[in-house]
């Protein structure tokens, strides 16, 4: 073989060899843009419920207050009437 003939061969083998070592960084790429959707997905989706559950502990805090509210009125009042 010539050094022609193999120069043409390494020529060849180091193109294919670009070639798959292009493929494969495109399908890790792939990969990870799948991989980082899902996490979004997943990710957004427990924002969704932690943000439904810190609203529903909202409310009942609001709904706590004002039932205290509304006992330390009472008491006050029952406290002026047995004063008076």
């Amino acid at each position: 073989m010539s050094l022609e003939e193999r120069h043409k061969i390494l020529v060849h083998e180091k193109a294919a060899q670009e070639h798959e070592n292009t493929q494969n960084i495109k399908k890790m790429e792939m990969n990870f843009k799948e991989r980082v959707e899902e996490l979004q997905a997943l990710y957004d989706k427990k924002m969704f419920i932690e943000n439904s559950n810190y609203l529903k502990l909202e409310q009942e805090k609001m709904e706590m207050e004002k039932k205290h509210e509304e006992a330390l009125r009472d008491m006050e009042g029952r406290n002026s009437r047995s004063i008076e």
